[in-house]
């Protein structure tokens, strides 16, 4: 029996994710693609490069869900806030 690894990358990848809650729900995606097709997880993929992580962040979100979001903490000054808070066991 053999078994095949993914190919590992050569230097470490950036990558982001976003949590988007609605009515005390996650949003999750199913991926459709390797390494973890099948698989659900937050939406996010890969930063590009020269990419800022709120730019990278829009376009995942966008490309994987169609949805336009608003990230409302961690701030690019350091400053953490959000709009509402969610108590992990509603979700």
């Amino acid at each position: 029996m053999s078994t095949t690894s993914p190919v590992q990358p050569s230097h470490p990848q950036l990558a982001v994710s976003a949590a988007i809650f609605r009515d005390g729900k996650i949003l999750l995606v199913r991926r459709a693609r390797s390494p973890a097709k099948g698989f659900y997880s937050l939406p996010g993929g890969r930063v590009e490069f020269g990419e800022s992580l709120h730019t990278a962040l829009h376009r995942e979100v966008d490309e994987e869900t169609a949805l336009k979001i608003e990230i409302i903490g961690p701030q690019p000054d350091g400053a953490r806030w959000c709009r509402e808070p969610v108590a992990a066991d509603t979700i």
